[in-house]
């Protein structure tokens, strides 16, 4: 489906921790183009980290922005849109938008190689000299849990998307997604040092200290890493062993959600559980918001 481009501000866009904030060299350009992701965040069938870059489609309003595109590829250029990306086909843009456009690329290779490089990290496909440490400030604000926008219906749309190119229906990927998803905490509140967890009405609150990362293999042969924090001091219900893994490998800003493993266990055995990921985005964010960010990853 064709829709008509919208201007929208632009934004510098993060990748692989890397901020690109070009100068506008060119004039935005407005044109009209169907789109489709190329950067999916398809969440992991029997490992939860694992990006298995199945594509859904989902097109909805955007502007074409020359000083947004990381690539060219074959009849198409990739253009970052927010924290996703999109395909353009050429054949769409007018001689003024891909001379513009391929005048950019040519001047600015380190936004190909920045995309190709967060592209290969987020499938799982890294060197180990590659993971870096990363502090719980990283992860630090308010978030709430995604369970109850799959439990009220909200993200049917996204099941239904996951259906038209998946093995799976809609129903078995709710189904699968619940079990994903679930969680008896509703709230997080993180800051540099502490996690509180809001049950309801009960607030339970931790010291963590970070105690390195772990690399997990795959049998697909790519790989994910889970940063790991051990309670010190804090109230006794607090978890004393969390997990984060949001595929990214060194510090990364402006994080949009993110997956936790939390238990009274040792980090080796919490590091067993591939079915059971709940899933935060930040307090502010509202269904819609939610629904678009899964529906463009």
């Amino acid at each position: 489906m064709k829709k008509k481009l919208i201007p929208s501000l632009l934004a510098p866009f993060i990748i692989g921790g890397l901020s690109l904030q070009l100068s506008s060299v060119l004039t935005p350009i407005v044109a009209e183009s169907s789109t489709e992701d190329v950067n999916q965040h398809e969440h992991q069938h029997q490992e939860h980290e694992e990006h298995n870059n199945e594509e859904h489609h989902h097109d909805h309003e955007f502007e074409f922005t020359v000083e947004n595109v990381v690539k060219k590829e074959d009849d198409h250029y990739i253009m970052a849109h927010g924290d996703h990306f999109h395909t353009i086909p050429i054949s769409e843009l007018t001689e003024e938008q891909i001379a513009a456009t391929d005048k950019f690329l040519a001047a600015h290779p380190e936004v190909t190689e920045a995309y190709e490089k967060a592209h290969n990290i987020h499938a799982g496909y890294f060197e180990n000299d590659q993971v870096e440490d990363r502090s719980l400030e990283e992860w630090a604000g308010d978030w709430q849990s995604v369970l109850p926008y799959l439990e009220d219906g909200t993200l049917d749309m996204v099941m239904e998307k996951k259906a038209e190119s998946g093995e799976k229906t809609a129903d078995e990927y709710k189904e699968y997604y619940l079990t994903g998803y679930a969680s008896d905490v509703d709230h997080l509140t993180i800051t540099k040092d502490e996690i509180t967890f809001k049950k309801g009405d009960k607030n339970s609150t931790g010291q963590y200290e970070y105690t390195g990362y772990e690399i997990l293999e795959y049998e697909k042969g790519n790989r994910g890493v889970r940063f790991l924090f051990t309670k010190v001091e804090g109230d006794e219900e607090a978890p004393k062993s969390i997990q984060f893994s949001d595929h990214n490998i060194s510090p990364t800003e402006d994080l949009t959600h993110f997956h936790i493993f939390f238990s009274n266990e040792s980090h080796q055995e919490l590091l067993k559980e591939m079915d059971n990921w709940p899933t935060f985005y930040p307090t502010e964010w509202t269904a819609d918001e939610i629904l678009v960010d899964q529906l463009n990853h």
